[in-house]
């Protein structure tokens, strides 16, 4: 199965290209390779696309994502069982998918701060 994004709010088309696409959001992820049980991502490498802005997007090539306020926490690595990062190296990327931290960290968290300043 070959999934395609199109926005019709702006007209934005993301290619027909991926396996699985996630819940959409500004900041989607997207997965390409084999997919499992219920057709949920099985074995292969995550990505993300923002749905607003034309060629914002990251590429595939990440094991495991976890989509945070404003940034998505990236892993490259060995994953457990339950999908889960056990051994490997950790980054973030923004929502046009720059990374603005490199994949080297051996551990970083996502947060979130709802205090005003």
């Amino acid at each position: 199965m070959v999934c395609v994004i199109y926005n019709i709010e702006n007209g934005l088309e993301i290619p027909a290209q991926y396996d699985y696409i996630g819940e959409i959001d500004n900041l989607t992820p997207v997965f390409m390779g084999e997919l499992g049980e219920y057709n949920r991502p099985e074995k292969g490498k995550y990505g993300m696309v923002n749905v607003y802005i034309k060629h914002a997007y990251s590429k595939i090539k990440y094991d495991y994502i976890e989509k945070a306020k404003g940034n998505t926490l990236v892993f490259i690595g060995e994953l457990e069982d339950d999908k889960k990062p056990k051994k490997g190296k950790y980054g973030m990327i923004d929502e046009s998918g720059k990374e603005i931290l490199p994949v080297v960290y051996d551990y970083l968290s996502s947060y979130r701060s709802d205090f005003g300043s």
